[in-house]
C-alpha cells in the first residue's frame, strides 16, 4: 500500500482554496491524515488557518516554506495537501529553544512502536528555533541509524519569526514557541516529501 493515497497542487494562495481541499480530503475514506506544505508567500496566519485545521477531523501536520516543489518546478506561492493512507503517529515538543539536550525529552516523549511499518520520522522544526543542531543529536542519539530521517526548517526568507509549524490538534504555532513536529510512519523508499517539497 503506498504511502500517499493522492495529492494536490493548488497555486492560489486564497484560503478558501484551501478549504476546498481539505473537505474532499475529510470526505475520502482511504485518507487518514494530511499533510500540509504551503508557501510562506500565501500569508496563511493562525487566525485564517486555524478554524480550518480545527475543522479537519483526520490528523494534521505540516509546515509554512519558502517554496514548494511541484513537476520539478519550484513555486513561491501555493500549496501541497497529501493524503496519507496511514494514521500518523507524531509528538510536538515545544520550545526548542529553552532545551539544549534532548536525548531524555524524546525518549520519555516519543515512545516510538517496535513495529517494523515504522521506518522513517518525519521532522519539521521552526528554522528560527535555536537548538536544532542539538535536536538532530538527539534524534540520532536516541534512534541511532534504525530509522530513516526526513524533514526540514520552516520559515520565512524574510527572516522575521512568524507561525510556520502546524500541528493538529494544536493547530499553526505561533513562531515564539518554536516547536519541532516529529512523526512516525511507514514510507516507501521510492515515495516521500522532505523540506517542504513534494513531487
Amino acid at each position: 500500500m503506498p504511502f500517499h493515497t493522492s495529492f494536490i497542487f493548488e497555486p492560489s494562495t486564497q484560503i478558501n482554496a484551501l478549504r476546498k481541499h481539505l473537505e474532499l480530503f475529510e470526505q475520502t475514506p482511504e485518507v487518514a491524515a494530511l499533510l500540509i506544505l504551503a508557501c510562506d508567500a500565501n500569508g496563511y496566519t493562525p487566525a485564517n488557518l486555524n478554524p480550518l485545521l480545527h475543522a479537519c477531523t483526520k490528523p494534521v501536520l505540516g509546515g509554512i516554506f519558502p517554496q514548494v516543489l511541484h513537476e520539478g518546478k519550484a513555486w513561491s506561492e501555493g500549496v501541497v495537501v497529501v493524503g496519507l493512507s496511514r494514521a500518523p503517529v507524531f509528538v510536538i515538543l515545544d520550545n526548542l529553544s529553552q532545551h539544549s539536550c534532548f536525548d531524555e525529552i524524546l525518549d520519555h516523549s516519543f515512545n516510538l512502536p517496535t513495529s517494523p511499518d515504522t521506518q522513517t520520522l518525519l521532522v519539521f522544526v521552526d528554522g528560527f528555533a535555536t537548538h536544532i543542531s542539538s535536536l538532530i543529536e538527539g534524534l540520532f542519539n536516541t534512534f541511532g541509524l534504525e530509522l530513516n530521517y526526513l524533514g526540514g526548517g520552516c520559515g520565512s526568507l524574510s527572516l522575521q519569526p512568524k507561525p510556520c509549524v502546524s500541528g493538529k490538534p494544536a493547530a499553526l504555532y505561533s513562531g515564539r514557541i518554536d516547536p519541532g513536529i516529529l512523526r512516525s510512519s511507514r514510507i516507501d523508499d521510492r515515495e516521500g516529501v522532505t523540506n517542504g517539497c513534494a513531487g
